[in-house]
């Protein structure tokens, strides 16, 4: 390339740069003019001489404008629904997600209390423990005292005795218990579902 050729590809590419840059400019003002036409905004005779000259320099015609203010009035009805609707659809996820661990903890509290409710159905009757003191009362008097009760020496072996038996429960209780948590957090698991901390712990 010649120096003068040279000289002349420098001029064509600022000649290009600044036509772009007119051509970006009208383009904005003339985004600028839609908007306001589109919103309702108020607008002047200047804005229409402006309006004019640039759809005369765009080579658009009145139509097309219009059809321009008429898509951009559309937009944020359109934009503002679609990205509503995806965050209730994100958290309809999240809300199902939980309600999914709240109902399988409801259960396991269910299952619990269910076997709670069996075990106190089916508890002797305090007449037939009665009935089982007052034979020994009849059998071995001598280890009553007048009233019917139990003579002091053996007050200690009959709490530790009803001692035993409260632990019995109570350790029947928390490993049924247990079992139901863990069986929960298993069904957790398989669902994907986030599971809950042991009993005392903290999520």
């Amino acid at each position: 390339m010649t120096a003068l050729l040279e000289r002349v590809f420098k001029q064509r590419e600022k000649q290009d740069q600044a036509i772009h840059e007119n051509e970006q400019h009208m383009r904005d003002e003339l985004l600028e003019l839609a908007i306001k036409d589109a919103f309702g905004e108020e607008v002047t005779d200047d804005d229409a001489n402006n309006l004019s000259a640039l759809l005369y320099a765009q080579k658009l015609s009145d139509d097309e404008y219009g059809k321009l203010v008429a898509a951009i009035a559309r937009v944020p009805a359109a934009v503002g629904s679609h990205e509503y609707v995806t965050e209730l659809h994100e958290q309809k996820a999240a809300e199902f997600e939980e309600a999914q661990r709240q109902m399988h903890h409801a259960r396991m509290v269910f299952e619990n209390a269910q076997r709670r409710v069996n075990f106190l159905a089916h508890l002797p009757t305090v007449n037939a423990t009665s009935q089982a003191v007052k034979q020994l009362r009849e059998d071995v008097p001598m280890v009553f005292d007048e009233s019917g009760e139990p003579i002091a020496v053996l007050r200690d072996r009959i709490e530790k005795h009803k001692t035993g038996q409260r632990e019995h429960d109570a350790a029947t209780k928390a490993k049924a218990a247990a079992a139901t948590f863990d069986k929960m957090n298993g069904i957790l698991a398989r669902l994907g579902l986030k599971q809950f901390p042991a009993p005392g712990a903290t999520e």
